[in-house]
């Protein structure tokens, strides 16, 4: 999973939206709005809450806090 802050200037969205979807087939991108490259300093509840989805969908194990 990769996570974008959509004002973010570092990056850029279009390129990694198209390499997460020929490289990784079960690769997901996660943007939010609002939100710059600091994005886990910026809403960490959500990141957090979104990275536990995520690695409940994709682990064998549970995922735990």
């Amino acid at each position: 999973m990769t996570i974008f802050g959509e004002d973010s200037l570092v990056a850029n969205l279009e390129a990694t939206s198209a390499r997460i979807a020929e490289h990784l087939p079960s690769g997901e991108l996660a943007t939010y709005p609002n939100t710059a490259h600091g994005i886990l300093f910026q809403i960490p509840e959500r990141i957090a809450a979104r990275t536990m989805e995520f690695i409940a969908r994709h682990d064998r194990a549970p995922a735990t806090r």
